[in-house]
């Protein structure tokens, strides 16, 4: 074999080594930032949950014409939309189940919270503050 014939292999070579180690290091990469953004959307997710049983909080305190008996409502927020639903477990029992979603950059977390309400003061008390899977 021709000297230069062998260095042009050895060069294709050296070529193709670089190559596929840069290719490599570039799928790292951007797997590392993808999953990056996606732990920061499910925090935000989870953030925009709670943002949602808040204002379920707040309408339960404040709203004496609030109904448990409504399918839910959507609370649109910067960072995504939670999806808030208030239902009365027993009406004899007095608990309050609070379930609300939170979607950021297709990311979901879900918080439920229940409440036991007295009957004759009509005092809340939180009973349960859970994270859903």
């Amino acid at each position: 074999m021709n000297k230069g014939q062998a260095f042009l292999a050895l060069m294709l070579f050296i070529g193709g080594l670089i190559l596929a180690t840069g290719i490599a290091l570039a799928y790292i990469t951007i797997s590392s930032v993808n999953a990056g953004y996606g732990f920061q959307a499910s925090q935000n997710a989870e953030a925009v949950a709670i943002a949602g049983v808040e204002d379920a909080l707040l309408q339960i305190d404040r709203n004496n014409t609030f109904s448990y008996a409504s399918p839910g409502y959507a609370l649109s927020l910067p960072a995504g939309t939670a999806t808030v639903i208030v239902q009365q477990s027993m009406p004899s029992a007095n608990f309050v189940t609070i379930t609300s979603s939170g979607v950021v950059s297709g990311r979901h977390r879900t918080i439920q919270v229940v409440l036991s309400e007295n009957s004759v003061t009509g005092q809340t008390t939180l009973t349960k503050w859970q994270d859903v899977q």
